[in-house]
């Protein structure tokens, strides 16, 4: 086996390996390769050493006095995955080929080896981890390694601190500063720091700093997903963000306007846990949470509409429109709803018919929703026979608008002459042509006429 090297592409992989061990590995395999034979006689050389190569007190570190070519050789993955699948062996020297600018594309020797440690809320007994990272990569990019090794929730919630023997400093500017900015030599230690679901940090309490909070701007807050809740907390967002919704709730005035009498709605409890939601998150109480949590709003939704129970998926229109209607019921200021015959439309106007349904919807429902939400639609039937048309404005509180088809396609006739070579054509039609059509407008393309030639379907 030869130790082929194909040129170096960033990202590909080798492994360092004793120079003494491949030679005698050759001499094994080559009897005219110089080296000591004596593994010949016992059937072949031992478990890769590499012991030699490490650097004292590192797990992955090459020894910095050692020379490649004379201590050292790189074997490309390939040959080193069959070796190893053979011997075995330790230490293990993985190396990367990185791009270092300037056309400057080699194996990375020496890469950082650093020992990061998840720091949380209560007891921090998880295991810290020590991985080789390139000295050009990314404190951005760390941050996500670490998400993604202890599977966190987000980049936004993680600060990484650099551990020194005082106590921990700080790493600011993830998205500029490179491993060798903050760190110098090849080992070093980081914080992984993770916020705590109060939204504040750790770390900030142990050292008495001034709790830092994601902002201090109203509204700015996030919502927690509780599995897949993202679809609750969709609809939620885009009620906060409607301004008169969220004003009527962050000053309680749905408390003067519960409606517990009313059958179809929740004796309030959906209008209460709701408004809790919107007046955290528009509270200029300071210091603001980074997010909030939305189980107990959640637990009232699943406890009058058990399709959202549990923590699957669902459909954010569905949550939306349950939750509109809900909180109408819940804060309806009629409450004795009397009886409504239906609007006479004869002999009237549009707007006439439109004001007195409208009057007749208002009768029975009157609420902050209905303010804000709800409108009319007109719709008109005309019989057929008669041709009377009768005319109706419904209420609504969702209007679905159909989206656009695209009519329009390309497609890519071949013709195949008895005479010649073929010819492939482009050409855009409509998606309902008939073939007649589609015949006259190749017959223009190629100039032959329509009886001349068919058309084959040759899927």
């Amino acid at each position: 086996m030869e130790n082929s090297v194909p040129p170096l592409k960033p990202g590909d992989i080798y492994y360092a390996i004793s120079l003494k061990w491949w030679n005698k590995w050759k001499a094994f395999v080559d009897e005219n390769s110089e080296g000591d034979s004596s593994d010949e006689e016992t059937g072949g050389p031992s478990s890769i050493d590499n012991h030699l190569l490490l650097q004292e007190g590192t797990r992955f570190t090459l020894n910095s006095s050692l020379s490649k070519e004379e201590d050292f050789i790189y074997l490309y993955s390939h040959t080193w995955d069959a070796l190893y699948s053979w011997y075995g062996g330790e230490p293990i020297f993985r190396r990367v080929v990185v791009d270092f600018g300037q056309n400057q594309i080699e194996i990375e020797d020496f890469p950082t080896e650093i020992t990061l440690s998840l720091h949380k809320q209560g007891k921090n007994n998880v295991e810290p981890v020590t991985e080789l990272f390139s000295k050009v990569m990314k404190l951005d990019s760390l941050r996500k390694w670490a998400l993604n090794y202890w599977r966190l929730s987000s980049v936004n919630n993680i600060r990484l601190w650099l551990y020194t023997n005082s106590k921990p400093e700080l790493i600011e500017d993830l998205t500029s500063k490179v491993i060798t900015d903050v760190i110098g030599d090849n080992k070093g230690k980081i914080i992984v720091e993770l916020r705590g679901d109060d939204g504040y940090w750790p770390l900030d309490r142990e050292f008495g700093v001034k709790r830092q909070t994601a902002s201090s701007a109203p509204g700015l807050v996030g919502l927690s997903n509780l599995g897949n809740t993202c679809y609750i907390n969709s609809a939620v967002q885009c009620l906060s963000n409607t301004p008169d919704l969220s004003r009527y709730f962050t000053m309680k005035l749905q408390k003067r306007e519960i409606n517990k009498k009313n059958l179809l709605g929740f004796h309030g409890e959906l209008a209460l846990e709701f408004g809790k939601v919107l007046h955290k998150v528009w509270e200029e109480k300071e210091p603001k949470p980074f997010f909030l949590r939305t189980l107990e709003l959640k637990n009232t939704i699943s406890k009058f509409a058990p399709q959202f129970r549990g923590f699957q998926q669902h459909d954010a229109q569905e949550l939306l429109n349950f939750v509109l209607d809900g909180l109408h019921e819940d804060l309806n200021r009629i409450i004795d709803k009397p009886y409504t015959p239906g609007v006479d439309t004869d002999n009237k106007t549009d707007n006439q018919i439109a004001l007195e349904s409208w009057q007749q919807h208002t009768q029975r429902n009157q609420s902050i929703i209905v303010d804000l939400f709800h409108g009319l639609s007109k719709s008109a039937v005309q019989c057929a026979v008669c041709t009377y048309v009768s005319l109706k404005f419904e209420p609504y509180i969702f209007l679905n608008l159909p989206l656009p088809i695209n009519k329009i396609r390309n497609i890519y006739p071949i013709f195949h002459p008895l005479d010649g070579k073929s010819v492939q054509f482009g050409m855009t039609v409509n998606s309902d042509i008939t073939i007649l059509d589609l015949k006259m407008k190749l017959s223009q393309l190629i100039g032959y006429p329509i009886e001349r030639f068919v058309i084959v379907d040759t899927r």
